[in-house]
């Protein structure tokens, strides 16, 4: 028995003239019976992304909607024998092969039956309440005490930043200082809750230092946050660590 499911090329896959094809290569027993352009409204992002509502995950929230809203996307509705399994596992590859990131993952498919129904009715304008998705650590209150629109302010500069000169300039380089503290990637923050355990660890970064180099962790895997002499280093650690965030000390250089 043949089943229904769909992907939704993002807009830098559209931008990238090789994602389509690559998708229909990885996928060759889906068989596209529609395939559609659509422009994600800041609602269906909302509907689609509950898990990052902007209340509790205003920097996820801004950097979604900078991704999405407004913006061209490819919703591509397919049919098989395995169709959500093989739409999963091309996501995977999609964004093994083309992704840089959150927030620049080039296709969007459900994880499950439920979300294979809910988010195609989103996606195609029919009404479908939203179900919440997992539940990550969101932003302290004294990110989220900014307000959205300081928020928007900030992420929306990195954002400019990151497509102007690319996602690897968000990182400062190392200093000469003789040790680092570096900051890893981890499956349990969210990108809100990680940038609120930073900027309370070191207060003497900003907001936009700390949304940078989280972005630069999420895309890389790790980055140093901090250099320093070994007993500046140490205790930095020591306080981040506390904090919950995932943390190795070292030479100020990956090398």
């Amino acid at each position: 028995m043949t089943s229904t499911a769909f992907y939704l090329l993002k807009p830098d896959a559209l931008t990238c003239g090789t994602v389509a094809q690559r998708a229909r290569e990885l996928a060759p027993n889906l068989h596209v019976v529609a395939e559609q352009d659509v422009v994600i409204t800041s609602q269906q992002v909302s509907a689609l992304w509950a898990d990052n509502r902007s209340e509790l995950y205003p920097i996820a929230s801004a950097f979604l909607k900078l991704y999405l809203v407004g913006q061209t996307s490819r919703l591509v509705t397919v049919h098989g024998e395995t169709a959500l399994e093989d739409v999963i596992g091309l996501k995977q590859q999609l964004r093994r092969e083309y992704g840089r990131g959150a927030f620049a993952n080039v296709v969007h498919a459900p994880s499950d039956p439920r979300e294979n129904e809910d988010h195609a009715a989103v996606l195609e304008g029919r009404s479908r309440p939203p179900r919440s998705g997992p539940v990550y650590p969101p932003a302290s209150s004294r990110v989220v005490s900014l307000g959205q629109d300081e928020i928007f302010h900030v992420v929306s500069a990195i954002w400019k930043q990151a497509h102007e000169f690319g996602w690897p300039s968000l990182a400062a380089p190392p200093s000469n200082a003789p040790a680092a503290v570096w900051l890893i990637a981890d499956h349990v923050h969210s990108i809100d809750s990680a940038v609120s355990a930073l900027w309370e660890g070191l207060p003497q970064l900003s907001l936009h230092t700390a949304v940078a180099l989280v972005c630069e962790v999420e895309r890389t895997g790790r980055t140093p946050v901090l250099s320093g002499t070994p007993a500046v280093v140490a205790h930095a650690a020591r306080r981040l660590r506390a904090l919950g965030l995932q943390i190795e000390t070292g030479p100020s250089t990956a090398g």
